[in-house]
This record gives structure tokens, sequence and C-alpha cells, in this order.
């Protein structure tokens, strides 16, 4: 699995959400949701953005090192803000 993509299941299920769920949320087929938590598919822009906004993460979460940095944040898909929710300081 690739760092991406266990950063993309970490906040999905950190979010509660099945694949099936975020893929409502952000417009994201199902089985490219699943290819890219396996590795098995490179990520586009357009995708990462709004994989991005459907789970309520900054952007730059896609480019941090450690799976584990995903856990800073709170996934709040169904909040009602505009803003992504950042627990705990940089």
């Amino acid at each position: 699995m690739s760092s991406l993509g266990a950063t993309l299941r970490s906040a999905r299920q950190r979010a509660r959400l099945s694949v099936r769920q975020l893929c409502k949320l952000s417009g994201v087929s199902p089985a490219t949701i699943s290819r890219l938590e396996n590795g098995w598919e490179n990520v586009t822009l357009d995708v990462m953005r709004e994989l991005t906004h459907a789970l309520r993460l900054d952007i730059d979460i896609w480019f941090r090192r450690e799976p584990e940095d995903a856990q800073r944040f709170s996934c709040a898909p169904l909040a009602d803000c505009d803003e992504p929710i950042v627990v705990g300081a940089a």
C-alpha cells in the first residue's frame, strides 16, 4: 500500500465512512477509491481535490511522509463548516 493509499484509508476510516459513502460525498468512483487505497492507481489532482473536500482535510495531508499524520485531523464530512477541522498544533 502506498503512503497516499494508507493516508486515504486512515482518513476515510476516521470519518467513519465506507468506500461507497465517500464515493457519494466526493463523486469519485468506489473502484477508484479502492485502487488508490491499495496503491494500484496514481491519483490525479482533480481526484485529490474531491477527496480532500469530501473528507474536510487540508490538501497538505497528501504530501506528509507518514500516514499517521492523518491522525491529527478530525474528519467531519457532514459538518456545517467550510474549513478543515485541525486537531492539535503542528
